[in-house]
């Protein structure tokens, strides 16, 4: 019997910076130059359109004083829940082989992406 937490729904991080924005009354434009990234990026992330790259952490946390591990860390997290919602979706249409193929894979990836993710503490 597997007792692993599967979250029901997870949110990108854009949400978190969207609602960081409004706490601290600062325009997306005033957030962009601050961070010294355009604000077609901030949108775009906000949107949920793009994902976080260390170098994006690092300038979020210059700014909102989030630390830059848990915005790729959020980055991460979301990812993986829409990668198992994915292979949950098609579940039914998929053999047992290739269903196990799927879990394995979403399985290996978790320690490299941890490693790539460490590099930003």
């Amino acid at each position: 019997m597997e007792t692993t937490y599967r979250p029901v729904k997870s949110f990108h991080p854009g949400e978190t910076l969207d609602e960081k924005l409004q706490e601290l009354e600062m325009s997306v434009e005033d957030f962009s130059a601050k961070a010294g990234l355009s604000a077609w990026v901030v949108k775009s992330f906000i949107g949920g359109d793009m994902s976080v790259t260390a170098d994006m952490a690092l300038a979020f946390e210059q700014v909102t004083h989030i630390p830059a591990h848990y915005w790729l860390n959020a980055q991460r997290n979301y990812d993986e829940y829409l990668l198992k919602n994915s292979a949950n979706m098609y579940r039914n249409r998929l053999s047992k082989s290739q269903e196990q193929m799927i879990i394995i894979f979403a399985d290996s990836i978790k320690p490299a992406m941890s490693k790539q993710y460490a590099y930003a503490h």
